[in-house]
């Protein structure tokens, strides 16, 4: 067994989701100490840790970080939200309240979306319960949300079919296909000029989208001083993308259980703006099991 010295922390830091999990930390959900080795350690492929070089890297979340948070809209809803009672959701108090928690200090929450189109949406309603949802998001946190949105662009080309059909000569057929424009572009853009002007301390990214590689990475190399934070909107761990994991400080997959307690209110206060009658839900009272974020070395 290696040496082990422990760092005393109030239990509510210790609690912090982005504390366990840590490469090379042994994180103690049940006690105050967090419990760190020294040295070299046998198995497991850790790397040498000496006690200055962890509390080096403990040092940044002892203190609340300026956190800026960058959500891909789309990506989101097709990962995560599509199909559920939960589309009402308070995207700043789900970083802030549970994603996170109080100590990390989220300035900004950026959302990055597009607007429907109603003759290419399954329900015509569907752009109108949209930009109702935008509204109350604003009106309920104000400064805090800043939508940023992009554009879908409609065509019809001409495809090639993956399956001959029976008994006919047809290899193509003509579709409609939307194409989401400038969303991806406008958030990788966002997050390499906050870091390049020093407007947040940690970026978090709520997004699967591979194209999001390049900005991670330029952000890793440019601005080693800025934490990545990467939280997939996927159903299970296996979807991750690796490709965007491996950039990031620590990742973790957005807990569903999170997202039903981060709801607006069903009516706004101080406004009209109310939840849509179709996406009223049940209240489901779910318990919150521990989740640890996945962190990298570096």
């Amino acid at each position: 067994m290696p040496k082990l010295f422990s760092i005393s922390l109030m239990r509510g830091w210790c609690q912090h989701d982005c504390l366990s999990g840590l490469s090379g930390l042994f994180f103690q959900n049940d006690s105050p100490n967090l419990f760190i080795p020294r040295g070299r350690i046998l198995g497991g492929g850790l790397k040498r840790l000496t006690k200055q070089a962890a509390a080096r890297r403990l040092c940044r979340f002892w203190v609340r970080m300026k956190t800026v948070v960058y959500v891909d809209g789309l990506n989101l809803y097709y990962g995560v939200l599509r199909g559920t009672g939960f589309k009402w959701l308070d995207l700043y108090g789900l970083f802030q309240e549970h994603v996170l928690g109080a100590a990390m200090c989220v300035e900004k929450v950026r959302y990055y979306t597009a607007p429907l189109k109603g003759s290419a949406s399954d329900d015509p309603a569907s752009p109108q319960r949209q930009q109702l949802y935008l509204r109350a998001l604003q009106a309920f946190r104000r400064n805090r949300i800043e939508i940023v949105q992009g554009s879908i662009v409609r065509t019809t080309p001409v495809l090639r079919l993956v399956d001959a059909v029976p008994g006919s000569s047809v290899s193509k057929a003509r579709v409609l296909q939307l194409t989401e424009k400038e969303t991806d572009v406008n958030l990788a853009a966002d997050l390499i000029s906050d870091a390049c002007h020093g407007r947040c301390e940690q970026a978090v990214v709520c997004s699967n989208d591979r194209d999001l590689v390049g900005a991670l990475a330029a952000v890793r190399r440019d601005h080693p001083g800025v934490v990545i934070g990467l939280v997939s909107p996927v159903r299970e761990q296996r979807y991750v993308s690796s490709y965007l994991s491996k950039l990031a400080h620590w990742h973790k997959v957005l807990s569903p259980v999170h997202i039903a307690r981060a709801q607006l209110p069903e009516r706004i206060p101080g406004t009209r703006l109310s939840c849509p009658d179709a996406w009223k839900r049940s209240v489901v009272a779910v318990a919150d099991p521990p989740q640890a974020a996945q962190c990298s070395e570096s």
